[in-house]
């Protein structure tokens, strides 16, 4: 230290104080790196807290759904038996059948079902079925309509007859007959066109096929 004083003066004495302070310089550096990585640290804990709290939220929210689903599935079993019992519904053919003419006539629709029921203006109606000749005319322009809400499967025979259609003279010998036939597979559809005439009052005019899902066919009836 003498030696110091007299060749550096104070300087000395700071030079000694430094040299001895110099292993604690890295220490305090290493504090300072250890206190950022903890402050790193608390922010990580933090994030997890986090992310932990969101798991068990959602981790709630499911047990919660899974408490429902006994309800749920019952719920689910009853829709389900809405749905069966409506295609079961769907099975069933309900069957429109009608004629229109423009002519001042007379025009008489005839509908005979599987059962061999013949339903026309004398007999509109049978005893343990829904169908019936729900529209009759005696005069046109006109329309008959024969209707069933609940068709069976099988051959439905459709025929025409004007034997009182006494102004066929003066309708230049012939009255057309348009029909029409409306089931729930494929809506409206055409019936062939009948002329009736004096020498033809009418006849056996198509077949509807209606089949088991539903679903029917127009068989024209040969000339």
């Amino acid at each position: 230290m003498s030696v110091l004083d007299m060749f550096a003066s104070a300087l000395g004495a700071f030079i000694m104080i430094s040299i001895i302070l110099f292993p604690y310089f890295n220490n305090t550096k290493l504090l300072e790196e250890t206190r950022k990585n903890l402050e790193h640290t608390k922010a990580l804990v933090v994030m997890v807290e986090g992310e932990v709290e969101s798991k068990k939220k959602i981790v709630q929210k499911n047990n919660e759904e899974l408490e429902k689903f006994p309800a749920s599935t019952a719920a689910l079993g009853k829709c389900q038996a809405r749905i069966t019992a409506c295609k079961a519904e769907t099975t069933d053919t309900f069957l429109v059948i009608g004629v229109e003419w423009d002519e001042r006539c007379d025009v008489d629709l005839y509908v005979t079902d599987p059962g061999g029921h013949r339903y026309y203006y004398n007999k509109k109606q049978f005893d343990g079925s829904e169908a019936e000749l729900s529209l009759d005319m005696r005069d046109g322009p006109g329309i008959e309509v024969w209707q069933s809400p609940q068709a069976p499967p099988g051959e439905y025979k459709i025929a025409y007859q004007a034997p009182g259609c006494t102004a066929l003279a003066s309708l230049g010998g012939e009255v057309l007959a348009k029909g029409w036939v409306i089931d729930r597979s494929t809506g409206r559809s055409a019936l062939p066109d009948m002329r009736i005439t004096n020498a033809a009052k009418g006849g056996a005019l198509a077949t509807i096929a209606v089949n088991s899902d539903g679903s029917i066919a127009i068989q024209p009836e040969q000339p």
